[in-house]
Formats: structure tokens, C-alpha cells, sequence
């Protein structure tokens, strides 16, 4: 009976080896990842105001505008169990756009008959910061997870342009006192900007 304790071993390891690999290959089951992310973005801006402080605009109000930007960075994973893991992201995240507003008045065709024109205010920012976004990531069905967590960055650009045109009638009219059709062109650096771009971010 002894003679043959070390084949009934063997036999055993070799019954329990498949059940090993197959709980090892679970698709579904989190898993340590790491690596790079580049993503292309479409910015929405949302506002409420007539003009940057200590900059001249004669705008009745700015409220929407949107843009485009890049984000590109590292990632790292971290499972805590089957369905739950730590999403870290760092990297860059750009987040411009251009605030346009248009204000309709009633001028002169310079013969003294009036005709409608229309004034349009554009402020485009470039806004960039470099920050970190630790999100939890909950999977919900196969590979499809949901994802939330906050951003904290340090804004790197925060710069603006700003200018007032005149857009209707498309073929005569100047600003008055000028001999131009703009006017309140001024550019630098948004003033009162913050350093700290917070956000929340999900997926």
C-alpha cells in the first residue's frame, strides 16, 4: 500500500492543476494593468459674464462657447477585489475654448437710413493643466465598468484673446472714431485665473 502513496500524490496534483488554471484565466475577474492614454477632447464651456476684470468689452453678456483639446498621460490599476479596483490616471488635459457672444443694434448706411448691425465679441482661452485622477472603477457586466473620482491639477495655461467685430453688414461699416471694423483686441494672461483646476470626473 505504501508503494504506491507518491502515484495516488501525483494523481491528485495532476486532478487539481486544472482547476487552478481555470479560476486564474476568469475573464471577468479585475486584473493589475498599467499604461498610456492619449484622448482627443470636445470641450463645452458654460459662463456668466460681460467682461474679464480690467479688461474693456462692451459685451452684454458672455454665456456659452465651446472647443477641442488633447489629454495624454500614464495609468495604473489596482484590484481590490473580483469587481472593484483604483483607477489612477496623471498626465495633461487640455480644456480651451472660445466664448463668442453677438449683440443686433440699429446704425447708419452713412446715407442717414438705418440698418441693422451686428456686433460679434469673441474671448478664445487657452486653458492646460497637468493633474492626477484617482477613480474607482466598478465592473458592472464582462469588460464593462462604470468609473468616478475626483481631479486635482495645476493649471499650466491660462492665457486669453479677445476681440470685437463687426460681422452684419458683411461689406461696409467701421466702428466709430476708427477706420476699422474691430476693436477691443487686447491678449494675456486671464486675469484672477486659478492655479487649481478641480474637477469630478466618471465613465
Amino acid at each position: 500500500m505504501r508503494k504506491h502513496v507518491p502515484l495516488m500524490i501525483l494523481a491528485a496534483l495532476a486532478l487539481s492543476m486544472p482547476c487552478l488554471a481555470q479560476a486564474a484565466r476568469d475573464p471577468d475577474s479585475m486584473r493589475t494593468a498599467f499604461g498610456a492614454y492619449v484622448d482627443y477632447d470636445l470641450n463645452w464651456h458654460s459662463a456668466d459674464f460681460r467682461k474679464l476684470p480690467g479688461v474693456p468689452n462692451c459685451c452684454p453678456r458672455f454665456e456659452k462657447g465651446d472647443g477641442t483639446g488633447f489629454a495624454f498621460g500614464l495609468f495604473y490599476r489596482l484590484p481590490l477585489e473580483r469587481t472593484l479596483a483604483i483607477d489612477i490616471r496623471a498626465g495633461y488635459y487640455g480644456y480651451s475654448g472660445t466664448l463668442t457672444a453677438d449683440e443686433t443694434t440699429v446704425g447708419s448706411d452713412g446715407f442717414g437710413q438705418p440698418i441693422d448691425v451686428t456686433f460679434r465679441h469673441t474671448v478664445e482661452s487657452k486653458l492646460a493643466s497637468v493633474g492626477i485622477e484617482p477613480m474607482l472603477n466598478y465592473r458592472i457586466w464582462k469588460k464593462l465598468s462604470l468609473l468616478a473620482g475626483p481631479r486635482i491639477g495645476v493649471v499650466l495655461t491660462k492665457s486669453y484673446d479677445q476681440i470685437e467685430e463687426i460681422v452684419l453688414p458683411a461689406d461696409q461699416g467701421v466702428f466709430a472714431g476708427t477706420n476699422s471694423r474691430s476693436r477691443n483686441h487686447s491678449s494675456g494672461d486671464l486675469p484672477d485665473a486659478s492655479s487649481i483646476h478641480a474637477a469630478v470626473v466618471g465613465g
